[in-house]
């Protein structure tokens, strides 16, 4: 009997950053099953602390090759930097 010595194919790593009043920025991976694949959202970090619910973000999968993070349009133009990884599963 033999088992497979890993049942991760991939994992991805890398940062979004928000600069200027955008609310969705991108990252360009190499491409993933997406269906045999999750993010791992590595929290935040940003340049304001008074209003910290108009930060909040969303990351998500836009495709096979693109990260997307989301965040209200309230966020004004500061500075939010965002970790993630992509791990995609055999």
């Amino acid at each position: 009997m033999s088992y497979a010595t890993s049942t991760i194919k991939s994992i991805q790593r890398g940062t979004i950053t928000f600069s200027g009043t955008g609310t969705t920025a991108t990252a360009t991976i190499t491409s993933v099953d997406t269906a045999k694949s999750f993010i791992a959202y590595g929290g935040e970090s940003f340049s304001y602390n008074n209003a910290d619910a108009q930060l909040w973000t969303k990351i998500y999968l836009t495709n096979a090759t693109t990260v997307t993070i989301s965040r209200n349009s309230g966020a004004g133009s500061y500075a939010v930097i965002i970790p993630y990884q992509v791990v995609e599963y055999y």
